[in-house]
């Protein structure tokens, strides 16, 4: 294992202002603990320290994509139909916008997202740190995804009409960088779309250190909207709009962190790490439980409250970010 690295504030540029705000976080993913810090000048938040980029992908073990294994291929008809369900809210943002045109979606993952794209004629192509994926994407889809860092990859300037980040830009290793690169490729007044968590949702003020967006080694950097703002304004782009209705994610958010939080599957250990073994034991059912029914059902409806408020007050589980190139 290579030496952990500490990064300076991807905004500020400098360690002069950072903070800890939490120490010894643990996930039931994989074993360690980790810090998170908060820059005191312009509040962004991020995991420090940190693996190494090369060694990041330890932490997306392809047993275990979004609670799949994708070494194993699905039905695209079922798929589908779970595009629709997941995607339909950021779909309706995009096509109002963009009717056809070139997609570049990064961190395009199981390639279901921009499969939609490619069935409305879109030239499309994707980026992804895992070469399962990347397969998997292409045998069903037919997306052709390109494996590494979007920052080295070699696109002609001015190339595409929208570019994509969807649950993605928490993960990178420097946002600051990424955007400039996505303002080199894309077209004149070209659109930015990012969904991402947002670090003062409801949920993050209940759950603070077991908020489910935490998720250390994976998510390295957490946005507000005046964070993400700020970053995109610095590197060239206008922010058309932040919504706190993508009601999806907002409620699955909300849903998974009580059940993380306290069912006995996800347990942490004092090393971290899941106590029945791997991420894909969680898929295992249970035997019936009038407690565990009447708990769901608790859950269930706090989270739809709570998935009802948040649009209204602005402080959603994830915030969707439409921005054009200046």
């Amino acid at each position: 294992m290579s030496k952990w690295e500490k990064p300076d504030c991807n905004i500020c540029n400098t360690k002069k202002y950072l903070r800890i705000l939490w120490r010894g976080v643990t996930t039931w993913e994989h074993p360690g603990k980790f810090n998170f810090v908060r820059c005191t000048n312009c509040g962004l938040v991020f995991q420090s320290p940190r693996a190494p980029f090369k060694e990041a992908v330890q932490y997306y073990p392809s047993q275990a994509y979004w609670g799949r294994d994708v070494t194993k291929f699905e039905n695209t008809k079922k798929l589908k139909e779970e595009r629709e369900r997941a995607y339909s809210f950021l779909y309706k943002g995009i096509f109002k916008r963009k009717k056809t045109g070139s997609v570049l979606d990064i961190g395009s993952g199981l390639g279901l997202f921009l499969s939609k794209f490619k069935e409305k004629k879109w030239s499309v192509i994707g980026t992804d740190i895992s070469s399962d994926v990347a397969k998997y994407s292409q045998k069903l889809f037919g997306v052709k995804v390109v494996i590494g860092d979007v920052i080295k990859m070699k696109f002609e300037n001015k190339s595409f009409d929208l570019i994509t980040l969807n649950g993605v830009f928490e993960h990178i290793y420097d946002p600051a960088s990424t955007l400039k690169k996505c303002r080199q490729i894309l077209k004149e007044n070209g659109l930015l779309v990012m969904a991402i968590p947002n670090i003062e949702s409801l949920g993050y003020k209940i759950h603070q250190k077991n908020w489910y967006h935490l998720q250390p080694g994976r998510h390295i950097y957490h946005f507000s909207p005046k964070t993400i703002v700020m970053l995109l304004k610095k590197e060239g782009f206008r922010v058309l709009q932040i919504s706190h209705a993508y009601k999806v994610h907002n409620y699955y958010s909300l849903y998974e962190n009580i059940r993380f939080r306290f069912s006995p599957k996800f347990v942490k250990k004092n090393s971290g790490g899941l106590k029945m073994g791997t991420a894909i034991d969680t898929l295992k059912p249970r035997s019936y439980s009038l407690i565990n029914e009447a708990g769901k059902y608790a859950t269930h409806l706090f989270a739809e409250i709570l998935c009802f408020i948040e649009p209204i007050v602005k402080r959603s589980e994830v915030i969707t970010v439409y921005a054009e190139k200046k």
